[in-house]
């Protein structure tokens, strides 16, 4: 895993995306910290919260599904909206929290992606 060191911050984490023309597949809380897996297999570890990554990086088509994860809605597989899981390109499978289906759908509808009814 590589650690982006504080004074690169989010500046850095934009830069690696740049630099490696990676993209983020999800963002996961650790405390102060976030685990930031890229579409190359690439983790990564800054010193800041989802929070910030969230409003930092808004153009990058990262939602929030619950309290400790932000996924980037380009690389999602399936929604099950019965059972509240999201299956992602990279085989990963997530819960979503109840409380951020409507902010995910929104991002979806805002982003040209079809919902169809259950």
């Amino acid at each position: 895993m590589a650690f982006l060191s504080e004074n690169m911050g989010i500046k850095g984490l934009l830069q690696y995306m740049d630099d490696y023309k990676a993209a983020i597949l999800y963002c996961i809380a650790d405390g102060a910290y976030s685990n930031v897996t890229m579409d190359n297999r690439a983790e990564l570890l800054i010193s800041y919260n989802l929070k910030v990554i969230e409003d930092c990086c808004p153009n990058h088509y990262l939602v929030r599904i619950n309290k400790s994860m932000l996924i980037n809605v380009n690389c999602i597989q399936m929604i099950d909206y019965y059972w509240y899981v999201i299956v992602l390109d990279c085989g990963g499978m997530f819960g979503i929290h109840d409380r951020y289906i409507f902010k995910l759908k929104a991002c979806l509808r805002n982003n040209g992606f079809i919902i169809l009814p259950k």
